[in-house]
Formats: C-alpha cells, structure tokens, sequence
C-alpha cells in the first residue's frame, strides 16, 4: 500500500485518541507508518544498495508479491511482543493501534490484489523458518 494511505489513516487515529492518549497519540505514527521500515532495511540487505529512491522505485514494482521477504516489522511475533510490551506500558498503546491500521490495511489491499504484498507466509517468522 503507498505510503500516503498509511499517513493519513494515522494521522486521523491519532487526531481521535488523541484527548485520551495526549502526545503520546503520535506512537500511532511509528507504528503505523514507519514500520515499512523494513521493506528498506530488506532492501539494503539483498540489493547492497542505500538508495532510497531506487528501493520505493522497487518496492512498487507489480511483482512485489512474489519476492520472498523478510519483513521483521510484518510478523505475528512482532505484534504479539508489542501487544505484550503495551499491557505492562500502557502508554504505548497507540503503537500498537497505529500498528494494528497498518497490517490491516495491507491485508486488504493484499487480499485485494494478491499481487502487490509479500506472501502471507512472511508474516510469521516461526512458520517461515520452522514449519517450512
């Protein structure tokens, strides 16, 4: 999904929890918009290339779907350690909901076109590694 769609679905769940949450409503931006972070940090690693613009460039190819990626921030785990993190600080909570929009949004536009995500399979790190 482009990048725009991720900071406007953030911007406004961090406008409405923003009278509960305070300025801490601006985790829903790490969570929901900067993780792609690690589409880039994927990037470096398999292409040797620090280019951003060359690695938006790719990573808006049609056939990104059929990459195998690792994307350390698109996995279950990830989420399940951050839900973890967010009961014991419950102030960090709006991580998780921007978190939540993020992969939510990804999903559909996955189920949507079932081209343009990395498989499913990827967002376990268990799964993708243990029970091949």
């Amino acid at each position: 999904m482009d990048i725009k769609h991720h900071v406007i679905v953030s911007t406004l769940l961090a406008i409405f929890i923003y009278p509960t949450y305070g300025i801490f409503a601006l985790l829903v931006f790490l969570g929901g918009v900067l993780i792609d972070v690690d589409h880039y940090l994927w990037y470096i690693v398999v292409k040797k290339s620090f280019s951003i613009k060359k690695a938006y460039k790719y990573m808006k190819d049609e056939y990104h779907g059929t990459r195998n990626m690792i994307l350390i921030f698109h996995n279950i785990e990830f989420w399940i350690s951050s839900l973890i993190i967010s009961y014991f600080f419950p102030l960090l909570f709006p991580f998780v909901i921007g978190l939540a929009s993020h992969v939510a949004m990804d999903l559909i536009i996955f189920f949507k076109y079932r081209c343009t995500h990395p498989n499913p399979i990827a967002y376990s790190l268990i799964r993708k590694y243990i029970f091949r």
